[in-house]
């Protein structure tokens, strides 16, 4: 059998496994919808069957809900066809969250491909298949997921145009799409891209015309959502008030302080390996984010990028430094 043959039959059988994890007793596990869950399927009931929000609002682009905060439409426009071809229940509002899961798996293959050979993309679709805080963030209807899905992509392209192919417009209108997916790509993409744009700066600039079309493509991506902020500036910054560890009138120092406390503890033994998120619904009790097995391999992956002379590799050690920012 020849090898492609044989990496396309191990793909499919990581992808039935993924599968089997997101989407085995779906409705059941975990027990109950949490209020999140529930606002996300009635709006993408709501949608589904009248095309407005649960305000009344038709078509928006933002969803006020439970008058707390703005939920983001990746999630709910996509479950609005489940919801409305299975009808609404715990089941086809969080198959949605399983389907984002299984693509993400299948686009982490592509991108280990595209960034090394298909064994790497292989591995590392294995590994998020088995990765307890994604398993289990695919199986609860919480918009985040839909986030790691548009990254991915928009990564893989990234890797593609860095490696000569004309792929930079494509890989910006999949970060654009992030801030439509969950709030904190409103930090972490711009970030992201910063370290982008450092790396690469010379190709960006030789490669101008396809540089000044991929900004064009983003800013078309992401003006909407920057004229509804601006339009809604007060509800639309409501997420950050009620999550923000910043604190107006504090001095900087302790803020500080706390900021580095808190990045800190995203690389902890507790948080990857023991017990996780310490919010009981953002993670699997007796589980860390991560399976202990996959941090050899994570020390290894992270010394190879480190040492090659590939730039890309040095995308995934930016990437790394950054997701606890937000």
């Amino acid at each position: 059998m020849q090898r492609p043959t044989v990496q396309r039959l191990s793909l499919l059988a990581v992808v039935i496994l993924a599968t089997v994890l997101r989407v085995y007793q779906l409705k059941d596990l975990p027990a109950g919808l949490f209020c999140d869950e529930a606002g996300l399927g009635f709006n993408a009931h709501t949608i589904a069957t009248a095309g407005m929000d649960e305000n009344g609002n038709h078509f928006p682009l933002f969803f006020w809900s439970f008058g707390v905060s703005y939920k983001n439409p990746v999630y709910i426009y996509a479950a609005a066809i489940p919801v409305k071809l299975l009808g609404l229940d715990e089941f086809s509002i969080r198959l949605t969250s399983a389907l984002f899961g299984i693509g993400t798996v299948i686009g982490i293959f592509f991108l280990g491909r595209a960034l090394f050979n298909p064994w790497v993309g292989l591995f590392s679709a294995v590994f998020l298949t088995l990765c307890p805080w994604h398993v289990h963030f695919s199986r609860i209807a919480f918009e985040l997921i839909s986030f790691p899905f548009l990254f991915v992509i928009g990564a893989t392209f990234l890797v593609r145009f860095t490696q000569g192919q004309r792929r930079l417009a494509r890989a910006m209108f999949f970060f654009g799409l992030c801030v439509y997916a969950y709030q904190i790509a409103n930090l972490f993409v711009p970030l992201f891209l910063l370290g982008f744009g450092i790396l690469y700066l010379p190709d960006l600039l030789r490669r101008w015309r396809e540089s000044l079309l991929a900004f064009v493509v983003l800013a078309a991506t992401l003006a909407p959502a920057g004229i509804f902020h601006y339009r809604h500036q007060q509800l639309s910054t409501q997420y950050f008030h009620n999550t923000t560890t910043l604190r107006p009138g504090e001095p900087i120092w302790p803020q500080a302080q706390r900021l580095i406390l808190y990045y800190q503890e995203f690389f902890s033994r507790s948080f990857l390996l023991e017990n996780g998120d310490p919010i009981g619904r953002h993670a699997v009790r007796g589980f860390g984010e991560l399976l202990p097995v996959s941090i050899p391999f994570a020390i290894l992956g992270a010394i190879v990028a480190l040492f090659r002379r590939e730039r890309a590799s040095k995308l995934v050690l930016w990437w790394l430094a950054c997701y606890p920012v937000a």
